[in-house]
């Protein structure tokens, strides 16, 4: 769980643009961010907790058998990027920093753009969604520290994706 730890530390490093910790509620699996204006359902058998500590992280969700990590994070971005040029911009981030990353793909279902990475100690899958008409990036991260064991958590990231839900 330490280098799970290690490796989500840059993926947010970069992005932090913002002062202060966001607040947001829980009401069971539901999680809702007034100041960010979203919310996201957590799937089950997963524990979520929104105690954040790190700037721009909304939501930490954790698994214990297989061990996993989800997290879901905003930030402001500048007019005019939309969720491809948002994961593009990202891509060559995570290069500088030492991971193989695999060419964002279109989540035709939500309109977001994913990718999955690894540095040969973490396995990622990172989403990143930008709303019509916002200067608001969304990002949900996968991180486990086996390759089988992302590729059995899929579902889970997917349910998470798809439940995504920005307010206009």
């Amino acid at each position: 769980m330490r280098s799970l730890r290690r490796a989500l530390l840059p993926l947010f490093v970069f992005g932090v643009a913002l002062s202060g910790l966001a607040h947001a509620k829980l009401d069971g699996e539901i999680y809702t961010s007034n100041e960010w204006r979203v919310s996201l359902k957590g799937p089950r058998g997963w524990r979520l907790s929104e105690h954040s500590s790190y700037p721009s992280v909304l939501l930490w969700m954790t698994h214990r058998r297989p061990s996993a990590r989800m997290l879901f994070a905003a930030e402001t971005l500048e007019a005019n990027i939309d969720s491809q040029a948002y994961a593009v911009a990202t891509v060559k981030k995570l290069e500088m920093l030492g991971f193989r990353v695999r060419a964002p793909q279109l989540h035709s279902a939500t309109g977001a753009y994913w990718m999955e990475f690894d540095n040969g100690k973490s396995f990622l899958r990172q989403a990143l969604l930008v709303p019509a008409d916002s200067t608001t990036g969304f990002s949900l991260t996968l991180s486990t520290e086996e390759l089988r064991t992302r590729g059995q958590l899929l579902r889970a990231f997917d349910f998470s994706l798809r439940s995504i839900k920005p307010e206009r």
